[in-house]
């Protein structure tokens, strides 16, 4: 019953959002990134002022759930944005970016230019990195365009490279965001599935991460286009399961 409402809502919302397969996701992706790179050719930081907002957010919230700062921390999937905004509370931080992209992987390199963030062409699935090497392994926007049997390799990938007590960060997209809603009205929905906090939890985490310790799990309570509003509304639209993202966060315990 729940599995089938919720094919529901994806085909629902793949419909009024005009979703596009992942191959002309890509292509739009890429095309993008190709043209804000072409724009700028001197390396910078991110310029978006909500973009900026938002993993400078991510990050505080991660840090308020772990214990200390991580020294030595795996993005898999992105542009390595959380990583480097984590450098931010210590330049001493070491950070690697993962993706199997090359236009991820471009992209990545030029925004951040001559930081000293380490990049990496590889399989989530398949991370070419060896056992217990991580702090913290964290991943925003990727499980989503996978299926569960894809998710499952991936999450083990990442719970295998975390060092014991070392944590993983898990986010995906929260269908009922109206920031969500607004962007995919104006440029169009991908290839995402609808995946809750319940459903990470009962199908991937209890048989994954079985003797590791939950952390935090709830949605994550920033809006995105919100520089004009007070914190907390934005908190109280977290709260109400408005917020941007669905996360979790898991300790490694052995």
């Amino acid at each position: 019953m729940v599995i089938a409402k919720k094919k529901i809502i994806e085909k629902i919302y793949d419909y009024v959002f005009r979703a596009k397969t992942k191959e002309e996701e890509w292509r739009a992706w890429e095309s993008l990134k190709k043209r804000d790179r072409d724009i700028n050719i001197v390396p910078r930081e991110i310029k978006d002022t909500g973009e900026r907002k938002y993993y400078a957010w991510l990050v505080n919230e991660i840090q308020a759930s772990i214990d200390g700062c991580p020294h030595n921390i795996l993005e898999v999937g992105g542009t390595c944005a959380t990583a480097f905004y984590f450098r931010k509370i210590s330049p001493a931080i070491q950070c690697t970016l993962i993706d199997n992209n090359d236009t991820v992987l471009e992209y990545a390199r030029w925004i951040f230019g001559t930081e000293p963030i380490k990049i990496i062409k590889g399989d989530a699935k398949d991370l070419p990195v060896e056992d217990n090497k991580y702090d913290l392994v964290c991943s925003s926007g990727l499980i989503e365009h996978f299926d569960d049997g894809e998710i499952k390799k991936i999450l083990s990938e990442m719970r295998r490279v975390i060092r014991p007590n070392g944590y993983v960060f898990i986010a995906v997209p929260n269908f009922f965001s109206p920031d969500l809603m607004r962007i995919w009205f104006k440029f169009g929905k991908g290839s995402e599935r609808h995946i809750t906090i319940k459903d990470m939890i009962n199908l991937y985490i209890k048989e994954l991460f079985p003797n590791d310790k939950l952390i935090s799990h709830k949605h994550f309570d920033f809006v995105l286009g919100s520089n004009i509003l007070p914190v907390y509304i934005e908190k109280g639209l977290g709260r109400l399961g408005l917020g941007f993202l669905n996360y979790i966060i898991v300790q490694k315990i052995c």
